[in-house]
């Protein structure tokens, strides 16, 4: 009796929506852009927060540097404006650099 050898597709499964043995079927291009998307999105926030320094000492400077130029402006209300704007600028900083990052990679 001869061998008889099955065809590729049917060991392999169709190749444009994975393999049909209990293997997870490839995600289509859609899918896979915005994982992939979300996973730079990720590695860029995890980068930016490990290079940053802690944002403390940069709130504590620039709240003194407000009360010096608005002294009869309230601490708090100082370091409430500084954190937030603080914060704000970081947050685009960190967007401009992962879209950098991003047309980088494409």
């Amino acid at each position: 009796m001869a061998h008889h050898h099955k065809s590729n597709t049917a060991v392999e499964g169709d190749p444009d929506t994975g393999h049909s043995r209990g293997m997870p079927e490839r995600p289509d291009e859609d899918e896979l852009q915005q994982r992939t998307e979300t996973d730079r999105q990720e590695v860029a926030a995890t980068a930016a927060e490990q290079t940053r320094q802690a944002p403390e000492a940069h709130i504590a400077e620039w709240t003194q540097r407000l009360l010096g130029e608005a002294p009869t402006l309230p601490a708090e209300q100082a370091q409430s404006f500084v954190h937030d704007l603080y914060f704000a600028a970081q947050r685009a900083l960190d967007r401009e650099v992962w879209e950098a990052d991003f047309e980088r990679d494409e």
